[in-house]
């Protein structure tokens, strides 16, 4: 079964192969392609092939053989590339793979470019091949290389040698428009294989040898934990399908604002990009629905785990007295042993090492975050396109952040990729001004609405958990007092009562269970005042109410536009309201990263 995310394997290599070197080549190739599915197994893969002549060619029939999706992305229009191919039997062949392909990708020519400009063998034409070797080398997650290794002075301009460099060093803005100073350029490592070719020498590699070209400034492993990340996002997709599929129509029916039984009339009415896109989200917003559950169930349980061992370990301390004797009988020293302390002891366990330790482990919380995060990227990118906007949200999306969170900018450029390709036999479908103004409005309305009841119902948990606590706090004050007052009662006569107080208190058990009372009530407090900081109450109250304030000036805009006494575009709105929205959930996920699952301290 195709899981949701691909892995993206990309191929650049030589025109001209020595025929006598094809099988071997293509046996080299299976290996490597298996070996990416024996490390990857819940994924599939995604081959990125431009089908020119030679060695992209190789790797698609490999490709396809082994199963691989392939998607064929052009420099220009298809009829003027085709010029490329002289003969009717390389013709013949790129048709055979064309029809077996997935999908295309068209890429805009590079400004300053024409179609005419680019007909002929020149400067022009050249760019645009090193502008479709630099796409290549950033829409991939795996680069494969058939290279001869020989770099020079004489390197043509987009041949492999400076796709290899692209990868490696990252794509100069020529290339690729998204490049700026706080936007990292996508660097990555380069699995070549040594390659002979018809038109020149190998110099210091051994041919057919295979070894990973890495980036100077990043290690590998960097690479191997966010292909890693992308394999447990498919573990997860496909060990929950069930529930998935149970959750995906409800969650696409709220995304587009629509009861179920319409779902599928109003689906077919959006552009195929945007249905894609619905796919994506639904996927991602149920993982990240399941995860929720999961981490805010093992944040309970935690706390009242917490809870009742402090309260183990209190009763221990005050009941518990070591037994004067040696036991007289098994069934004596078993009565005599210290369960309050066993029970203490198994409860920690339980709780430092069951509940928090599997939780840590299962990233229960890392997981809900980036996926609640991916599936926010996914809503604006829809509601991009639904507007009209050619943006994607993967080039204003954790701009700032080059760590384990480029995982989820990956995925979103291969969701990108995806949406985007053109399939065969496929009608382009345009939503209608009216219906697109009509889904951006509920969209804006109910996040607004959302918004508003988030942040009235997070302040007042905020502030119930502030008055439980404090009463807490008043209780253990109050019972402190009345202890002492108590004591002082019983250690004078001439108080009426004394003798009785005193003789209240020493009855067995009494005092200690008093002071153990007390002490929960401040215990309780405490972990109460945690189980709210761990959730980030008040920095949410201060999120939700910003952003229900953002929305609800953005839908009396909308209603001044359907007036007609908005300024501005439409356009223009959505997208600074979705460049907001996608701060604010930047801002929300580096919010919980910071406070990471934790037992209580104290």
């Amino acid at each position: 079964m195709e899981a949701p995310l691909p892995i993206v394997v990309g191929v650049t290599g030589h025109r001209d192969l020595r025929p006598a070197d094809i099988p071997e080549l293509a046996e080299i190739i299976r290996l490597e392609l298996q070996d990416i599915q024996r490390r990857y197994p819940h994924s599939s893969l995604v081959l990125l092939s431009p089908l020119a002549e030679g060695a992209d060619r190789l790797v698609a029939h490999v490709g396809l053989q082994v199963g691989m999706q392939l998607v064929v992305p052009f420099p220009f229009p298809l009829s003027h590339y085709e010029e490329d191919f002289q003969t009717d039997a390389s013709r013949k062949e790129f048709a055979d793979l064309l029809e077996r392909a997935s999908g295309t990708i068209h890429l805009p020519l590079l400004p300053g470019n024409t179609e005419e400009s680019i007909r002929a063998t020149g400067l022009p034409r050249d760019r645009e091949y090193a502008k479709l070797g630099a796409f290549i080398a950033s829409a991939s997650q795996i680069v494969l290389a058939l290279w001869d290794g020989v770099e020079g002075p004489g390197e043509k301009l987009g041949g492999t040698g400076q796709v290899v460099r692209f990868r490696l060093e990252g794509i100069p803005s020529e290339f690729d428009s998204r490049s700026s100073l706080t936007l990292p350029v996508p660097t990555g490592p380069v699995r070549h294989i040594v390659t002979p070719r018809q038109s020149g020498l190998l110099l210091n590699f051994l041919p057919f040898s295979r070894r990973t070209l890495r980036p100077v400034d990043r290690p590998e492993e960097s690479f191997s934990r966010l292909l890693d990340r992308l394999e447990l996002f498919n573990q997860d997709a496909g060990h929950l399908r069930v529930e998935l599929d149970a959750a995906a129509r409800q969650s696409t029916a709220q995304l587009v604002d629509t009861p179920l039984e319409a779902l599928p009339e109003v689906l077919s009415k959006l552009p195929a990009a945007c249905q894609r896109i619905v796919e994506q989200y639904a996927v991602a917003d149920g993982l990240a629905v399941h995860f929720a559950k999961e981490t805010l169930a093992t944040l309970r349980r935690v706390f009242v785990g917490v809870g009742i061992t402090a309260l183990l370990f209190h009763l221990h301390a005050a009941f518990f007295h070591v037994p004067e004797h040696a036991p007289a009988s098994i069934m004596e020293w078993f009565i005599g042993l210290p369960w309050l302390l066993i029970g203490f002891l198994a409860c920690s366990a339980v709780t430092a090492v069951w509940l928090y330790g599997r939780a840590e482990k299962a990233e229960y919380q890392s997981k809900h975050q980036d996926y609640r995060a991916l599936a926010e990227a996914l809503r604006i990118q829809f509601f991009w396109w639904i507007a009209g906007l050619p943006d994607s949200v993967v080039d204003s999306f954790l701009r700032k952040q080059r760590s384990d969170l480029d995982w989820i900018r990956i995925a979103l450029r291969t969701w990108h990729l995806l949406a985007t390709m053109e399939r065969r036999g496929e009608q382009s479908i345009a939503t209608s001004h009216r219906d697109s103004f009509i889904l951006l409005m509920h969209w804006i309305s109910d996040q607004r609405a959302y918004f508003v009841f988030k942040a009235r119902k997070e302040q007042a948990k905020l502030d119930r958990e502030h008055v439980i606590g404090t009463t807490l706090l008043k209780l253990g004050a109050g019972g402190s007092a009345a202890i002492v007052l108590a004591l002082l009662a019983s250690s004078l006569p001439v108080i009426p009562y004394g003798a009785v107080v005193q003789h209240a208190l020493a009855a067995p058990g009494v005092h200690h269970s008093l002071l153990i009372v007390i002490g929960m009530f401040g215990v309780s407090a405490a972990l109460l005042r945690a189980y709210g900081d761990q959730l980030a109450r008040s920095e949410h109250v201060r999120q939700f109410t910003r952003m229900s304030e953002l929305f609800d000036a953005a839908e009396r805009e909308m209603q001044k536009l359907a007036e007609g006494a908005g300024q501005g575009s439409l356009a223009a709105l959505i997208r600074e309201l979705g460049m907001e929205a996608l701060e604010d959930s930047a801002d929300w996920l580096i919010l919980h990263r910071e406070r990471p699952l934790e037992l209580p301290h104290g």
